[in-house]
């Protein structure tokens, strides 16, 4: 590996480049983290009437002052988004009713609750998931949906077309119906989550490996750490969520991209090479907790046909450990 970067991530980065706790998406709509939902002099300056909390533990503070309603989500991508829409969802849209600025917040703002805003923005302004994401990154740069509330945002978008026109509490209705239950990874889920995941995994790898060989003639994309940060932020954030798609053949396809980069910056301190670096590391750690997993299920050599996704081996839990630790020990140092 050669010479490392500033020391934060591309997810710090991203963080660190935050401007305030909570920013106004829409008329009324305010997204933020925890700490914005306990700034009782920014809810003031508001005018928040309704918070809307997508945690499980977060505390509610002032249930006198404000409307609140809580729906249990976990930041994993394994976790049902579309099935708490419909509470979610409703709870805003009797916000808006009733003209009352409700702020929606996670721990920090970023994926549960971004995610949510992102649907709400789906179907109240009829946006397509690109076009509302965009809108809320317009607004607070740093979300970043987990990849599996990616997939279930896309799905939405997928059962919104058939959606019948109406109000908005008929729109709620359809919904509730709409959406799959329970757990996504399961056998015989009308959504195949980890199926789904699998299809942005290898959009992002192909990007890379096209952009790896565009730097073999342009100088310039090693020259400037911007050019890697998309991919950078998606792989990142994939062996952080420790997301395991379906596709087997994911493993062999990011191997090769790691030796690709790797070959590519050998003896460069350019900032984009650098980044490069810091990419291939991360791409590194998720082929050691996707690993096991895709290769028991290829292998089918389990006595049982499902594979908790959650789990790894011990020793590749201990590789997952060591590599992680040495990344960070990089980044701290200016060396990866």
């Amino acid at each position: 590996m050669v010479a490392g970067l500033s020391g934060q991530s591309f997810s710090d980065e991203a963080w660190a480049s935050r401007d305030a706790e909570a920013h106004e998406i829409a008329d009324g709509i305010f997204l933020g983290s925890v700490k914005a939902a306990t700034d009782s002099k920014a809810l003031e300056r508001w005018k928040i009437t309704h918070i809307l909390v997508v945690d499980p533990t977060s505390s509610i503070l002032w249930p006198s002052r404000f409307s609140y309603k809580r729906v249990k989500l976990d930041d994993v991508p394994t976790a049902n988004l579309l099935e708490v829409l419909p509470e979610a969802l409703s709870f805003l849209g009797e916000a808006q009713l009733r003209r009352g600025p409700v702020l929606i917040h996670c721990t920090r703002g970023i994926s549960r609750s971004a995610s949510v805003v992102i649907a709400f923005l789906m179907l109240f302004k009829r946006l397509s998931y690109k076009e509302a994401k965009s809108r809320v990154e317009a607004k607070r740069v740093m979300i970043y949906p987990n990849i599996g509330f990616q997939v279930q945002l896309q799905h939405l978008e997928s059962l919104a077309k058939l959606a019948a026109p109406g109000h908005w509490g008929e729109k709620m209705k359809w919904l509730k119906d709409a959406v799959p239950r329970g757990n996504l990874t399961g056998v015989g889920p009308s959504f195949a989550l980890r199926h789904a995941m699998s299809a942005p995994v290898r959009m992002h790898l192909e990007q890379v490996r096209s952009w790896s060989e565009a730097a073999e003639i342009d100088s310039t994309i090693l020259q400037q750490r911007a050019s890697w940060k998309t991919h950078g932020l998606f792989f990142e954030y994939l062996q952080k969520y420790r997301a395991v798609p379906k596709d087997h053949s994911l493993l062999k396809e990011a191997a090769a991209v790691v030796e690709q980069i790797k070959e590519l910056v050998q003896n460069s301190d350019l900032a984009g090479a650098r980044a490069a670096s810091d990419l291939a590391a991360d791409l590194e750690t998720w082929i050691l907790i996707a690993g096991p997993v895709l290769e028991a299920e290829a292998a089918n050599c389990s006595e049982s046909t499902a594979i908790d996704v959650e789990d790894v081996s011990s020793g590749g839990e201990e590789d997952v450990r060591n590599t992680e630790s040495a990344v960070k020990k990089r980044r701290t140092n200016g060396q990866t």
